[in-house]
């Protein structure tokens, strides 16, 4: 098995997604993403205890290492791989299970609130 390190050298989805040893919840949820400092909005499409796949209107480079935070997170990692607009990223310190079982259930009411709204 290959060290983050080197995915982050690949630089591929396929490359880090053979090497997750985690499941992931999918998500939609809006976030803010630091990155030297700068923060730009951003949206969490999914999430484990090792790391996280978001979205952002800026692209994020291999090794940027970056800062997600949301209503009820906040992890530090380096991004693994990116293609275009989505970014891997894999996180310094694992989550733990209540943290993303509350970003789940927050994903949740922010889906059921934009329904009542349409």
């Amino acid at each position: 098995m290959g060290t983050l390190a080197s995915a982050a050298r690949h630089g591929s989805p396929g490359t880090f997604s053979d090497r997750r040893q985690s499941l992931r919840a999918c998500l939609s949820l809006p976030v803010m993403v630091a990155v030297s400092g700068r923060f730009q909005a951003a949206r969490l499409r999914n999430l484990s205890e090792n790391g996280a796949l978001i979205e952002c209107a800026s692209p994020l480079h291999c090794g940027d290492h970056v800062v997600i935070q949301g209503e009820a997170l906040r992890a530090g990692g380096v991004v693994t791989w990116e293609s275009e607009f989505l970014a891997g990223v894999a996180f310094e310190s694992p989550l733990d299970d209540r943290s993303i079982a509350r970003q789940m259930l927050s994903s949740s009411i922010h889906a059921q609130r934009a329904q009542a709204r349409a």
